[in-house]
């Protein structure tokens, strides 16, 4: 039976999709443990917040060094996938547009958090769900318990069709859990900016990465990342597809005229 909660933070909505079976109470106390870690989250890592860690680095009223660890540690990885990405994900995204002088790693922030929401309903006996942070998505355990072996199935907005979808992929037991991050105009619009260039890059409509968690650590970060830096990348993300396999991150492509991009093979009908 599947049990739905939705959290409101981030400046989001966060889905809880909890598949295994639970008492009132025990899925209550998960969910107050899952919704506290993530207010922490916002309140460290919040540009909008002008007293968070995040907005004070921006600022340059801090260095990393004098941030706590976890916000040390989402910089370094932030700063790596610079070069993993060929700059087009950087922590310093902002500085061409605003000269500001302080990295903000808040670009893979979502799907961090949606691992760290998904630890937490692990850690509470909840193995089997579906946490959703605004298209930044970690998958765990079984789609259907009493079935153990379906896959999951995660639908693909089409950003060409309103309330569409494109096709869907396919999550098979091979790995416990995955990471699927999804960035492009469907939503919002043409609004992941190129760092190089601080223009906003319209050429690909859709862009969804795909990381085992078993094999990629702070997979959800790495996948919200990879997805952002593909629409970022415009007409040089195919390339940018092809360098990511040997991070062990599948990715897929739909652009502006329609055309897809998928040499894994990963998006079906629906």
């Amino acid at each position: 039976m599947r049990q739905v909660e939705l959290v409101s933070t981030m400046g989001t909505v966060v889905s809880l999709d909890v598949r295994t079976p639970a008492d009132p109470d025990s899925l209550a106390t998960a969910v107050d443990a899952v919704t506290h870690r993530l207010h922490e989250i916002d309140d460290s890592f919040s540009a909008w917040r002008p007293e968070s860690w995040v907005s004070r680095l921006i600022s340059g009223v801090l260095v990393p060094e004098d941030c706590p660890a976890e916000v040390q540690r989402l910089v370094q990885i932030a700063t790596r996938l610079v070069a993993l990405t060929d700059g087009y994900f950087s922590p310093f995204w902002r500085r061409p547009a605003y000269g500001d002088p302080g990295p903000d790693p808040t670009g893979l922030v979502k799907g961090w958090a949606a691992q760290q929401a998904s630890d937490i309903l692990i850690l509470h006996g909840l193995p089997d769900h579906v946490v959703n942070a605004a298209g930044d998505l970690v998958v765990s355990g079984r789609s259907a318990p009493e079935s153990p072996v379906a896959p999951w199935r995660i639908g693909i907005s089409d950003p060409h069709r309103t309330r569409a979808v494109a096709g869907v992929i396919e999550l098979d037991r091979s790995s416990t859990r995955w990471a699927v991050a999804t960035s492009g105009t469907a939503e919002l619009g043409a609004h992941v900016s190129d760092p190089h260039t601080g223009r906003f890059p319209v050429s690909v409509a859709s862009a969804t990465a795909v990381a085992r968690l078993d094999l990629v650590e702070d997979g959800g970060a790495i996948a919200d990342a990879c997805a952002t830096a593909l629409a970022a990348a415009g007409e040089h993300a195919p390339s940018l597809v092809e360098r990511f396999v040997a991070m062990d991150v599948d990715a897929f492509l739909i652009s502006d005229t329609g055309f897809v991009s998928d040499p894994g093979h990963w998006l079906r009908s629906a």
